[in-house]
């Protein structure tokens, strides 16, 4: 028997705990540091669960300091700064390179309940 919906946002609340940085990499994580695109991570912020457990980025999460042009392929996830518990990685879909400032965004990490 799947989890119900009350499970599903225990679960969802509990991940927001501990999911709460992110970090860039132009490669395969790895470990989770292995091919780090950018020195540091950066604070996730992510919107309340809705009645079935969904939940995802509140904003965006923006990477500075990157060289224009260099590749960008994951997203990990973390419980700490610099340090800390590795929780996942998300290969990235779309634009995969720093823009020519040396920005780049994350703009959504969705997570939901559902299976196939």
């Amino acid at each position: 028997m799947p989890l119900n919906d009350a499970g599903l946002v225990y679960i969802s609340n509990s991940l927001q705990e501990v999911l709460l940085f992110a970090q860039l990499h132009f490669d395969v994580a790895g470990s989770g540091n292995d091919n780090i695109a950018v020195p540091g991570r950066q604070p996730v912020d992510w919107n309340t669960p809705a009645s079935d457990g969904d939940f995802g980025l509140i904003a965006a999460v923006t990477f500075t300091s990157g060289v224009p042009g260099d590749p960008v392929y994951s997203v990990t996830l973390w419980d700490d700064e610099t340090a800390g518990v590795f929780y996942g990685e998300f290969p990235l879909t779309g634009d995969s390179t720093f823009d020519n400032t040396g920005q780049y965004q994350v703009t959504a990490i969705d997570f939901s309940g559902t299976a196939s």
